[in-house]
């Protein structure tokens, strides 16, 4: 912001005799003891002020012409001492055209002065004159150094030269007074009052007051200062006037008068083609310092914006999403130069265009990423952006602020309508897909035991949450245990919940299955799927359950592995001619049920079949047993048959020996274990024996 600054030497006003002065203090009231006349500079040329202006007043300088008691203090412009009947007053070179209007900010301070009837005075006001005046300053006390002073129904001091507007910071309260600018509703202390224009004794009648903030103006230290902002805006053939204040550093500003119409003023005289801004003070018989600290003026302007977007909710990685992002002028003033802003959080692939209304332009008809960008923008003008993107992976709400900012050379009138929101929901949404395999070489015979694997990836876009894993196992299949924490309930295996699946990753369960050993077919009916849910929306369920699984490598024709064992039923040795038993077991170390399980056992030329109550029968010295129609894996079928070993056997038995083997229909890995062998009990027989039998008789035949 450009700073201007002048040298100039304070004047003082010229005094009037002691006699005037007394005539005078009985006039205007104890606010005002002393009233010197008008100090006046004779009008130049007016010169178009250059917007925007900022006065720090750090020292004199010829950007403004001060007259009365106004002097540079510290940075400060003071218009008063804390003196008696003093009025001061500084009013710039430049001056505006009526058709902009102005937003002057500025900040004051007023202490150090002394009581009458309990107030400090008398006040200090903002004003504006016309740009083709000479410069001056009003009278003492009450009429704040702006405004003609006298009597009720007429003046008799002069106010400021060519005055059209003037805004006071009343502390003692005669700017409200009927004998300031000869009309008023009556002293009332601490009020902010607006006042209309005239020339020497005609005019400054009263327009309207509102009390200051926390009902004061005062502010009592230089430190305690206030800043006051004024609007001075033509309208419909209207110049409105809006006032703010805070009530010290680091407050909020209030507004204090809105929209006044300048024109419902009695007697206020016509709006000039240019204004010029000035400052004015004044104390009486009550005392204040009055000072100015900082001044800045530009020009008003009223942006606005507004922003809209649709959907309200969608899908994340969804799109497009759409923002209207609308910026409005008011018809204060053109905008050159308007900064419109929108970082567009969240979205991605993010696009924008731009349409203005005729007359108005885009700086940019369009761009990528976010919104930066300026306009320029006639009276009522506008210009639309249309932004579109892609929703972000993961669910948010995201809220989208576009803004708009005045350039330097305008200040906006009204900055809460410079920022819209648009908020939009994002929904999760993830695409989980699950598939399932047999893990191993295979392939698997009936009984054997495989693994199965299922693995859940989340194709995103989003994060997921809570997925579990179920899989129910078809007729022929039977879950065994499970390392990762899966378990069955009757045909159905659950698997752990995964809390979290992040988009792109995968999580896997393995559990341990077990084809039935007496499973006949050829795996084709043992196809096995996997389905898994999860707690966010799914766009594509139809690869939540698996292709259907097989045991790995098929299924192979079953396989029983016979152990046959056969021994004698005792161990007590026999002799040539008794009878002992065997018992053959045969013993399915599985994988798979044997099925039609037999026995043959060829008889050694000694020994002779006699009996079996395990329907075990000889044919041609060839014992047969069974068939069992099904052994199962780890089952075991035991026969038992009754020989004699012939009497007239002559060895010890060593010699005597009997295999027995057994086979099956279904195919057996190891034929090697297939017989079981026994000799006679005990290994030999004990010694031969012979039951004799004698009969005798006695012979009766005489000798």
């Amino acid at each position: 912001m450009r700073r201007l600054r002048c040298a100039f030497a304070p004047r003082r006003a010229r005094r009037t005799g002691i006699s005037v002065l007394l005539a005078l203090a009985l006039v205007l009231g104890l606010g005002a003891l002393l009233q010197p006349a008008s100090a006046v500079h004779h009008a130049r040329a007016p010169r178009a002020l250059s917007f925007p202006v900022h006065e720090s007043f750090d020292n004199g300088n010829d950007v403004g012409t001060s007259t009365g008691s106004a002097s540079y203090q510290s940075g400060w412009l003071r218009l008063t001492p804390a003196s008696n009947s003093q009025a001061g007053s500084w009013q710039m070179k430049d001056s505006f055209s009526t058709s902009l209007g102005i937003v002057a900010q500025f900040t004051y301070a007023t202490y150090g002065g002394k009581t009458t009837e309990g107030k400090r005075g008398d006040g200090m006001a903002f004003f504006l004159a016309d740009g083709s005046a000479a410069t001056g300053t009003g009278a003492v006390g009450g009429s704040l150094g702006y405004a003609c002073a006298g009597l009720t129904v007429r003046c008799t001091s002069n106010g400021v030269p060519g005055a059209f507007l003037g805004i006071g910071l009343d502390e003692f309260g005669n700017f409200s007074s009927s004998i300031t600018g000869a009309s008023g509703p009556g002293t009332q202390p601490n009020k902010v009052v607006l006042r209309g224009g005239g020339n020497g004794t005609t005019g400054y009648r009263f327009g309207t007051s509102a009390d200051g903030p926390g009902s004061t103006v005062e502010t009592g230290s230089r430190d305690s200062y206030r800043t006051v902002r004024i609007a001075v805006q033509p309208k419909n053939g209207k110049l409105l006037v809006s006032v703010w204040s805070d009530s010290g550093p680091g407050t909020a500003s209030a507004r204090l008068i809105t929209d006044f119409d300048v024109s419902t003023i009695t007697n206020q005289p016509s709006l000039p083609s240019t204004l010029r801004v000035g400052f004015s003070g004044s104390t009486g018989g009550a005392t204040n310092i009055h000072e100015v600290g900082d001044l800045t003026i530009n020009v008003p302007a009223n942006l606005t914006v507004a922003k809209s977007g649709k959907p309200a909710t969608v899908a994340a990685g969804a799109g497009p999403v759409t923002y209207t992002v609308k910026v409005t002028n008011s018809d204060a003033n053109d905008v050159t130069g308007a900064v419109v802003q929108d970082t567009v959080p969240g979205l991605t692939q993010v696009t924008w265009t731009c349409t203005a209304s005729t007359g108005s332009a885009c700086a940019r008809a369009s761009g990528t990423g976010d919104l930066d960008t300026t306009a320029n923008l006639l009276r009522n003008g506008t210009v639309t952006y249309t932004i579109t993107g892609t929703a972000p992976a993961q669910p948010a709400t995201l809220s989208n602020t576009a803004v708009v900012s005045a350039p330097d050379s305008r200040t906006d009138t009204d900055p809460s309508d410079n920022s819209s929101t648009a908020v939009t929901t994002v929904t999760a949404r993830a695409d989980a897909a699950v598939t399932k395999e047999g893990v191993g070489a295979g392939p698997v015979r009936p009984g054997e035991e495989f693994l199965y694997r299922i693995t859940a990836r989340d194709n995103g876009p989003s994060d997921t949450r809570n997925v579990r894993a179920t899989d129910t196992l078809p007729g022929g299949l039977t879950f065994v245990s499970s390392t990762d924490g899966c378990t069955a309930s009757g045909r159905v295996v659950s698997c752990p919940t995964a809390a979290t699946l992040t988009a792109g990753s995968t999580v896997s369960w393995t559990f341990r299955v077990r084809l039935d050993a007496g499973y006949r077919g050829d795996g084709s009916d043992l196809g096995n799927t996997a389905r898994i849910t999860h707690d966010v929306t799914d766009p594509d369920t139809a690869n939540n359950t698996s292709d259907a699984a097989l045991p790995p490598g098929g299924v192979t024709p079953p396989a029983a592995d016979l152990v046959t064992v056969k021994k004698t039923t005792t161990t007590g040795r026999v002799a040539p001619g008794e009878t002992f038993a065997y018992t053959v077991t045969v013993t399915n170390r599985g994988p798979s049920v044997a099925r039609a399980v037999r026995l043959q056992d060829p008889l050694p030329t000694p020994l002779t079949f006699l009996s079996s109550d395990d329907a075990c029968a000889v044919a041609d010295r060839t014992v047969t047993c069974g068939p069992v129609a099904t052994l199962a894996p780890g089952a075991f079928v035991a026969w038992t048959f009754r020989v004699r070993l012939d009497a007239a056997y002559e060895g010890d038995g060593t010699d005597v020996r009997n295999t027995a083997t057994a086979e099956a229909d279904t195919a057996d890995p190891d034929t090697s274990n297939n017989s079981g062998t026994a000799s006679v009990p005990g290994g030999r027989l004990k010694p031969p024996t012979a039951d004799l039998e004698f009969g005798k008789q006695a012979d009766d035949t005489p000798a």
